[in-house]
């Protein structure tokens, strides 16, 4: 069955559930996350298939396998109280659901104070310790939550769906709170009518994967739960004390998608060696910088060279989200489609370009067989160009270098971003 969960379905469950993390909200600060732009919660998505699922839960066993966004295709599978539900073909959720007779608790729900869209709190895995035990109150707004779910409502009450809603807040407001990713739940009904809160106790923190296990118990139910610390978003500093004064000093660069990340480094870089270099950006506000969608870069690079100014040099950093689960033809849009145009546009007079190439083309990387192939594509686009237009073209093949979208719960290897970055920028240098 298809469906999806619109973003007007999106923004009132965050007011149902008051989960503001920036991860589901904010898309400025959810493109420096790995997912690369604003998920859907993981709970509205169980509560979605709750209201169709013809069962009264009594147990619930998930596990989210991966994030999707607000309007993206959805399809669900029902298979004897096993639901699966994906986008594409990723895996997002696996939910099994245990029915069974259980009475619907009269408890009511008591309604949240005003404004409480506070910030999460920003905890790492050093804030928080094993054997922590606190609550949140269980807020909702019964006559919103029956509405947006009625007949899920009959079986389990306001207050049965206000506790699933408390327990994404939990996660993404409070523990571990604004670097969250929630991972898997297992939650029984148990009716405990003295509990008011969400009680929850930190059990286990497993620093190998940054996981924390968090067992919860209030009036309905009660359980544990699973989540990341993810990592911080990552500001890429380059060593610019390698770099001579005047390195750089004749060349103009135009280091698209130089805002963040290794295009940022290149700046750095470039302006430590006396580089006359324009950044661009693609979202948000970016001061000192142009915006230029690369995907369709004409009218962008038309007002960076609208005051005259001509590059001698192009940078291409620009990318879609590589983690995650973009399509091929969005990848060349980028890597192949939008360079070309650039190339094209800027040619006269432009004398050599750098165009990030990855180790990743050499073998099949799970998750990123359409990444490679179309940075295969690009590769063979670049040599093309390079005798088109008689440029030196360097594309070299780096390894896995650390920023905002190869950060990773497990330990991973990085190259070292500085000595990758020169060596190409180098390469150009004279050119």
């Amino acid at each position: 069955m298809s469906w999806t969960i619109t973003p007007e379905q999106h923004a009132a469950f965050a007011d149902l559930s008051g989960d503001y993390n920036p991860l589901h909200h904010d898309p400025l600060v959810a493109r420096r996350l790995p997912f690369g732009r604003v998920a859907v919660h993981g709970m509205h998505l169980v509560v979605h298939e709750l209201e169709r699922a013809d069962v009264n839960p009594t147990a619930l066993h998930g596990t989210f396998r991966n994030p999707v966004g607000p309007g993206e295709p959805l399809e669900s599978v029902v298979d004897d109280g096993r639901i699966q539900v994906s986008s594409h073909t990723r895996a997002i959720l696996d939910l099994t659901v245990t029915g069974g007779l259980a009475t619907v608790p009269a408890r009511a729900v008591e309604p949240p104070p005003f404004g409480w869209n506070v910030r999460p709190d920003p905890r790492q895995l050093a804030d928080l310790a094993e054997g922590r035990r606190d609550s949140i109150p269980v807020w909702g707004d019964a006559e919103a939550i029956t509405a947006a779910f009625p007949r899920l409502v009959t079986r389990i009450g306001a207050r049965g769906v206000a506790e699933l809603l408390a327990v994404t807040r939990l996660v993404g407001m409070h523990v571990p709170g604004l670097h969250s990713m929630f991972s898997s739940f297992d939650l029984r009904r148990h009716h405990e009518p003295d509990d008011d809160g969400l009680g929850f106790t930190v059990t286990r923190i497993d620093e190998r994967f940054g996981l924390v296990t968090i067992d919860v118990g209030s009036a309905v139910w009660g359980g544990r739960l699973k989540a990341f610390v993810r990592p911080a978003p990552v500001d890429v500093s380059a060593d610019t004390s390698a770099v001579s004064p005047d390195e750089f000093a004749d060349e103009r660069w135009l280091v698209v998608g130089g805002s963040r990340g290794l295009g940022a480094a290149a700046a750095q870089l470039l302006r430590a060696g006396g580089a006359d270099a324009r950044i661009t950006y693609h979202q948000g506000l970016v001061h000192g910088a142009w915006q230029v969608d690369a995907a369709a870069p004409l009218t962008g690079l038309a007002a960076v060279t609208a005051d005259g100014w001509s590059p001698t040099h192009l940078g291409w950093f620009a990318s879609p989200p590589i983690f995650s689960d973009t399509s091929f033809d969005r990848f060349a849009a980028v890597y192949v489609d939008g360079f070309t145009t650039a190339v094209e546009q800027l040619a006269d007079g432009l004398s050599g370009a750098l165009w990030p190439s990855s180790e990743a083309v050499d073998g099949e990387v799970p998750g990123l067989a359409d990444y490679a192939a179309a940075k295969r594509l690009g590769e063979r686009c670049c040599a093309e160009l390079a005798e088109r237009f008689g440029l030196r073209i360097v594309a070299p093949r780096w390894p896995r270098l650390l920023t905002d979208q190869s950060t990773s719960f497990v330990p991973v290897e990085f190259g070292d971003i500085t000595a990758e970055v020169l060596t190409a920028l180098r390469a150009l240098s004279g050119t």
